[in-house]
């Protein structure tokens, strides 16, 4: 049974985690909030997002999904899918900035788990350059070559609350990869918890060569959805 990472549990990280488990994925989560795992192991989880609690709640008294705070656990995953927030300070006064040390210690801590050329897919919306600019330079730092000790892919998550697992299997999916051997392992990894559909181009998923951006050039177009 396949192993997945995520990093990051809230409403995002949940409604993928069901999404992931109820293909039969097993789900490593890593959260900062150790409180998540106690309202699981007390009977008290609660969320607003339908169809996400019974799964979660099954799954994890099931040991197919287990929660924990240290980056560790990670270690033994096939694949890693983050789902941390950036944050914007100001955003009120139109002049936000964006505060990236939480977002650079995730990916510092990540750095001491990858290995074995793992798959890391960011599913957080952040600026353009992001992938390529500022986390890979990060690995670097810490002595882990892309292709080498890690393979990075961006599928910026496209979902709103309230309807989370319903926009999941409904919204087209795109996903990216710093190489296309990035993203040749990015797209193996996402049909195994998302179902190909019928219809062309419900699904545009681009090997973004320069840079991670939406903005940058379509490579292939095919059906796929949830």
């Amino acid at each position: 049974m396949p192993k997945i990472g995520l990093v990051g549990f809230g409403k995002i990280g949940q409604a993928l985690a069901s999404q992931i488990l109820e293909r039969g994925n097993q789900v490593v989560a890593v959260d900062i909030d150790p409180s998540i795992k106690d309202s699981l192991q007390d009977g008290r989880f609660e969320t607003s997002e339908p169809g996400v609690g019974p799964v979660i709640v099954e799954s994890f008294e099931a040991g197919r999904l287990s929660l924990h705070t240290e980056f560790a656990a990670l270690s033994h995953c096939s694949a890693i899918i983050i789902c941390v927030p950036l944050f914007v300070r100001d955003a009120q006064r139109g002049a936000g900035t964006i505060d990236f040390q939480p977002f650079d210690r995730c990916f510092a801590s990540l750095a001491d788990v990858v290995h074995n050329r793992i798959l890391l897919s960011l599913e957080t919306t952040v600026p353009i350059g992001t992938c390529r600019n500022r986390i890979t330079r990060i690995f670097d730092r810490h002595g882990k070559a892309h292709g080498k000790d890690y393979l990075l892919a961006f599928s910026p998550e496209r979902i709103m609350s309230n309807t989370m697992r319903e926009q999941l299997l409904s919204n087209p999916k795109i996903v990216s990869g710093l190489t296309p051997e990035a993203l040749d392992e990015v797209l193996a990894v996402y049909r195994s918890f998302f179902a190909c559909g019928s219809r062309q181009t419900s699904l545009l998923y681009r090997n973004c060569r320069d840079d991670q951006a939406l903005g940058n050039g379509l490579e292939r177009c095919e059906s796929w959805t949830g």
